[in-house]
């Protein structure tokens, strides 16, 4: 069957354009640095610019996957809801292997964020470019997006993307491009984040040691 519908039942994107160098995000600065606009369209501070069209999917579960990202997308809270209750596959993703997850890291959407997290929308995903919804957020200086990312007990710290760069090699970026910014502060809790990861870690074996000991 034929799956048509309008305005914030479902949602067309626009093609893809060439955008700034950089979305900002976080505390309001903006990195400046990193990658370009993420192969995606235009963007005004996290606010891409979509046309809400008739949508001609011919797979109904397609066209509400799509739906439900591009609401991502577009910080549509609501809309996002009500696909998630229809069914929506939270880690869906688009032909560039992008999830919702992914556009609201990008967008610093914390809202957003939040509730895909609260879905338990997977943050260690890679799009075809190799990046997590944690480095579009570092790139990004996205502070809160970052902190939510890395209270996630899954998330992977030293997942690098095709280009062999990490979270961290994103903000660093930042740092030298900014003054006083956000970027900074980004730097200090992914270090943070990898010393409490290398100490779990150390307590984990010592722990599997004293259960060998004891057998």
């Amino acid at each position: 069957m034929l799956s048509i519908a309008v305005s914030s039942m479902a949602y067309a994107v626009v093609p893809p354009g060439p955008g700034p160098t950089s979305v900002g995000g976080g505390t309001g600065a903006s990195s400046g640095g990193g990658f370009d606009n993420y192969g995606g369209p235009p963007t005004i501070y996290g606010s891409p610019r979509f046309s809400p069209i008739i949508s001609l999917e011919l797979d109904p579960e397609k066209s509400l996957n799509t739906s439900f990202r591009v609401a991502a997308r577009q910080k549509k809270l609501k809309d996002l809801k009500r696909f998630a209750k229809m069914g929506a596959k939270v880690n869906a993703s688009s032909s560039a292997g992008e999830t919702a997850l992914i556009y609201a890291s990008r967008n610093c959407s914390l809202d957003i964020v939040k509730y895909l997290l609260s879905l338990k929308a997977d943050p260690n995903i890679q799009d075809k470019q190799g990046r997590t919804a944690l480095i579009y957020a570092a790139n990004g200086s996205c502070v809160p997006v970052v902190k939510l990312l890395l209270s996630q007990q899954s998330l992977k710290l030293s997942i690098k993307d095709k280009r062999g760069n990490s979270a961290k090699d994103y903000a660093r970026t930042g740092v030298a491009l900014e003054y006083g910014g956000p970027a900074g502060e980004i730097i200090k809790l992914l270090n943070q984040a990898e010393r409490n990861s290398r100490k779990a870690s150390k307590v984990s074996k010592v722990s599997k040691v004293t259960k060998t000991d004891r057998t």
